[in-house]
C-alpha cells in the first residue's frame, strides 16, 4: 500500500532541517528558527511537548542517547547541547543543558548515537568526533571538506563518514583511525547516509543526484536514479526501503533498485527525512512544516485533508527552467494522461488550453497525478537581459567573485525569477563547486539577496514573526527598499558599479500580512483555559471567525463589528503577558479589515496593549521582552492599517495624535523587528504625504522619530533604508 498524508506538524517558525524518531509515539526536531521540539503522539495527535532554545544559530542536527534519555541537539553555533528528558519522553525538555559539547570550529551539521552510548558528530570544520559522556574521546581528520553525514556500524565498532569533497571513510571507533576511503565515491558532494538492514552496508546519497549501495568493504552494489535535484537525506524502514529527500520537492521510497513512490511537496526543499519502527516516515521541509506518512489506513488524515493537500500540490507553480524532470520544449496533448507513466515519479508536461501542468506517475495509485503548473520567468528580469553561464544555462545574475589576485574571477550565478531558486541552494552549489569553505555559507546567502533585492519597495515586508517564540520565517530576500543595490565581494570586498534609486518612493505601503492562524488559534485556546476571565463558548466562536477571515484569500464580506469587540474586550481584560496570539490577530485583521484598519478603538488598545500611551510603559527585567513583542505588533498592527483607503482616511485624521504618542517611546528599549515595523510605520506616513496634504507639525514630528529611532543603536540595515527613503519622501 502507497504512503499517504497522516498528519502536518506546524511548530517552526522556519526551515526544519532535522528530524529523528525516539519511538513511533516520540519525535525530535530542529530548525532555522534556533530552535528544537520534542513531539509527542497520542491518538494520532501530535503535539508539541516540550520546546527548547539553547542555541545561537540553526539547529542542523539532532539525535537521542538512550540509556542516558538525553537528546542531542547540533547548531551552526558549533556547539552540541544535550537535554534531559524523562523515561518515557513524555515529560519536559529542560530548556538549559544537561552538557554541552565544545570541540568544533564549524557548523555541527550531523548528529549519530551508538547502542552503547556514544555520540558521533560531522561538522562544517571538515573533521568528525566521537563522544561519551561529555568528553571528546577522538578527532577524525582527514576529509579536506565539511563531514555532511556521520554513521555508526550496527556492531558500534566503526563510524562512516561522508563528505563534501567526494568521499567516504570508515573509521575505527576504539583508536580514531580511519580504516577504508572510498575515494571519489561520487562526482559531488556526499549530503547524506543511512545503515542498510541485515549486514548488507550502507547507503549514501550526493548532490551528483544519486543514491549509492556500498558494502562495509567499499564494494559499490548498486546505484539508484531518479531524484532530479540535491539529495539531502537518507533513511531506512524497517522492511529495508530506502527513503530519500531532496530539492526537487519530493520523497522517494526504493525498493529493490526502482523507486516505488516519489511523494510530492509543496515546498522547495525537503530537507531531511526520518523513519520510525511502526513504519511511518516525517519529513522535515523548508515551509517550516513536518510532514508525517503512513501506510497504516488507521493513521491516514481525513480525507478532506488528503484532497486539500492534492489541491495544494496541483495549485503550486514550477518554473519552467528547474531542472525538476522538466523539458519546457516537450509539452503533451491531454489524451497522454489515458496511458500509463514508464516508472514512478516520471514527470511530463501536458497543455489544456493556455495552461501547461506538470504530472507525475504514480505507481500505487497507476494514475497521473498533477503536481502543478508551469510558468514561464514570471517576476523575473526581461528575457532579453537574461545571460548566459558558462554551462550554457540561463540565469538572471552571474556575478564576478575575485578570490586571489592574479586569476580570473569565480562566477557566482543566479536566478530572481525562479520560483524553484533558493539562495543557500544558489550559494552552496557555488562554493562546493570552487572547492570553498562552506563556512561562506550564510555570508554568501547575503550577498546574494543584497544584490538581487529589488526596486520594488516592501518585497519582503511581510515577514511573520511568531509572537511566542520571538522567530521568524525565513525569507529569501528581506530586504525592501532599495538600496543603491552596490555589492561587496564577500572575500575581496571590491565594489563594481551601483544602481540608483528614485525618490520618491510613491509605494506600495509596507505592510506585515502573513500570519499563522492555526498557531494563534491554537495558544489562544491554552490560554483561555487558564486566565482568570476565560472567553465563553460564543466569544471563542467569534475569535474562530476572526481567525478564519484571516485565513480566506478572498473574504466575501469584511469581519463583524460585533466580533471585532470581543477580541478588543479580551485585549483589555486578558494580563498583558498572555495577549500575544490575541494582539497578533489584531495585526492580521488590521491588513485585511476595512472596519479593523478604520476603527480609532483599535487604535486606542494598541496603544495602551503595547503601553505606547505616554506615561504607561512600566519596564523592568522581567517584563521587558514581553514588551518590547507587545510593541512590535502593535506597531506591525498600525503600520498594517494602511493597506486600504479607509484606513488611510484614519491615519490621516489622526496622524499629529498618533505620531505625539509614538514620539514619546522610549526607542533605547524597542528591538529590531520593533524598529523596522515603526520605521515602515513612518514610511507609509510620508507615501501618504505624496497623496494628501499634512501638516508642518506632522513632517516634523516623523523627522523627530526618525532622528531619535537612528540616535538609539539602529544598526540594522532595514530599518535605516526604510527611514532614509521615508526621509528622501519628505524632502
Amino acid at each position: 500500500m502507497s504512503y499517504k498524508l497522516s498528519r502536518e506538524l506546524i511548530g517552526h517558525t522556519q526551515d526544519v532541517k532535522c528530524v529523528h524518531f525516539i519511538n513511533s509515539n516520540t519525535l525530535l526536531s530542529g530548525a532555522r528558527d534556533n530552535s528544537a521540539i520534542l513531539w509527542r503522539n497520542v491518538d494520532n495527535n501530535w503535539a508539541v511537548a516540550a520546546r527548547v532554545h539553547t542555541h545561537d544559530n540553526y539547529v542542523n542536527s539532532v539525535g537521542y542517547l538512550a540509556d542516558n534519555d538525553l537528546v542531542a541537539t547540533g547548531s551552526q553555533d558549533k556547539l552540541v547541547n544535550l537535554h534531559q528528558i524523562d523515561s518515557n519522553g513524555l515529560g519536559v525538555m529542560v530548556d538549559a543543558p544537561a552538557y554541552t559539547l565544545l570541540g568544533h570550529s564549524g557548523n555541527v551539521c550531523s548528529i549519530d548515537t551508538s547502542s552503547d552510548g556514544l555520540i558521533a558528530t560531522g561538522s562544517w570544520d571538515t573533521t568528525a568526533r566521537i563522544w561519551k559522556d561529555g568528553v571528546e574521546l577522538s578527532c577524525l581528520s582527514g576529509h579536506t571538506q565539511a563531514v555532511w553525514s556521520v554513521k555508526f556500524t550496527p556492531d558500534n565498532k566503526h563510524v562512516i563518514t561522508a563528505s563534501a569533497d567526494k568521499n567516504i571513510a570508515i573509521w575505527d571507533v576504539k583508536s580514531g583511525a580511519v580504516v577504508k576511503t572510498i575515494q571519489g565515491a561520487h562526482k559531488d558532494a556526499i549530503r547524506a547516509l543511512t545503515i542498510l538492514p541485515n549486514g548488507i552496508g550502507f547507503a549514501s546519497a550526493s548532490n551528483d543526484l544519486q543514491i549509492k549501495l556500498w558494502t562495509f568493504d567499499g564494494e559499490n552494489i548498486m546505484n539508484l536514479d531518479g531524484h532530479t535535484e540535491f539529495i539531502y537525506s537518507l533513511a531506512t524502514l524497517p522492511t529495508g526501503q530506502i527513503v530519500s529527500a531532496g530539492e526537487d520537492r519530493s520523497v522517494r521510497i526504493w525498493q529493490d533498485g526502482e523507486c516505488v513512490q516519489t511523494i510530492i511537496h509543496p515546498t522547495t526543499s525537503v530537507w531531511a527525512v526520518a523513519t520510525s519502527e511502526n513504519g511511518d516516515i516525517a519529513s522535515a521541509s523548508s515551509d517550516g512544516t513536518i510532514r508525517i506518512w503512513s501506510q497504516d489506513p488507521a493513521r491516514f488524515a481525513d480525507q478532506d485533508a488528503l484532497k486539500a493537500y492534492e489541491n495544494v500540490i496541483a495549485g503550486s507553480t514550477i518554473s519552467s527552467r528547474s531542472s525538476n524532470g522538466i523539458n519546457p520544449k516537450d509539452v503533451k496533448s491531454p489524451e497522454v494522461l489515458q496511458q500509463a507513466g514508464q516508472r514512478d515519479g516520471q514527470v511530463i508536461l501536458v497543455k489544456d488550453a493556455q495552461i501547461v501542468s506538470a504530472y507525475s506517475w504514480s505507481v500505487g495509485e497507476s494514475q497521473w497525478k498533477k503536481i502543478g503548473e508551469v510558468v514561464d520567468a514570471a517576476g523575473g528580469v526581461d528575457p532579453s537581459k537574461r545571460v548566459k553561464h558558462s554551462d550554457g544555462k540561463e540565469y538572471d545574475y552571474v556575478f564576478d567573485v575575485d578570490i586571489e589576485d592574479g586569476k580570473p574571477p569565480l562566477k557566482l550565478p543566479y536566478n530572481v525569477s525562479d520560483v524553484i531558486e533558493n539562495p543557500y541552494i544558489a550559494a552552496q552549489r557555488f562554493l562546493e563547486k570552487n572547492m570553498l569553505p562552506l563556512t561562506y555559507l550564510d555570508e554568501t546567502v547575503k550577498f546574494i539577496e543584497s544584490n538581487t533585492s529589488g526596486v520594488e519597495l516592501g518585497q519582503g515586508s511581510s515577514e511573520f514573526v511568531d509572537p511566542y517564540t520571538g522567530a521568524s520565517r525565513y525569507q529569501s530576500t528581506p530586504a525592501a527598499l532599495p538600496s543603491d543595490n552596490a555589492y561587496k565581494d564577500p572575500w575581496t570586498g571590491s565594489t563594481p558599479v551601483s544602481a540608483s534609486s528614485v525618490l520618491p518612493i510613491k509605494g506600495p505601503y509596507l505592510t506585515f500580512t502573513q500570519a499563522n492562524v492555526t498557531a494563534m488559534l491554537e495558544k489562544i485556546h491554552q490560554l483561555n483555559a487558564v486566565v482568570k476571565t476565560p472567553l465563553s463558548g460564543d466569544e471563542l466562536e467569534s475569535i474562530e471567525r476572526l481567525s478564519k477571515f484571516v485565513a480566506e484569500s478572498n473574504p466575501s464580506r469584511d469581519v463583524a463589528d460585533t466580533d471585532v469587540k470581543v477580541l478588543l474586550s479580551a485585549l483589555t481584560s486578558w494580563p498583558r503577558a498572555e495577549i500575544f496570539p490575541l494582539l497578533d490577530l489584531l495585526r492580521a485583521l488590521a491588513a485585511r479589515s476595512v472596519i479593523v484598519a478604520s476603527s480609532n478603538d483599535v487604535t486606542t488598545v494598541l496603544l495602551d496593549k503595547a503601553e505606547i500611551l505616554q506615561g504607561t510603559a512600566q519596564v523592568d527585567e522581567n517584563n521587558l521582552k514581553s514588551l518590547q513583542t507587545r510593541q512590535m505588533l502593535a506597531l506591525r498592527a498600525l503600520a498594517n492599517t494602511f493597506n486600504n483607503d479607509a484606513g488611510r482616511k484614519t491615519r490621516a485624521g489622526t496622524a499629529d495624535e498618533l505620531l505625539k504618542y509614538i514620539e514619546s517611546l522610549p526607542f533605547g528599549l524597542l528591538n529590531k523587528l520593533a524598529k523596522i515595523a515603526l520605521s515602515s510605520l513612518l514610511f507609509n506616513f510620508t507615501v501618504l504625504s505624496l497623496n494628501i496634504t499634512l501638516s508642518e507639525s506632522i513632517y516634523n514630528r516623523i523627522i523627530r522619530i526618525t532622528s531619535k529611532t537612528l540616535e538609539n543603536g539602529s544598526n540594522d540595515e532595514e530599518t535605516i533604508y526604510r527611514l532614509f527613503a521615508g526621509y528622501g519622501n519628505l524632502v
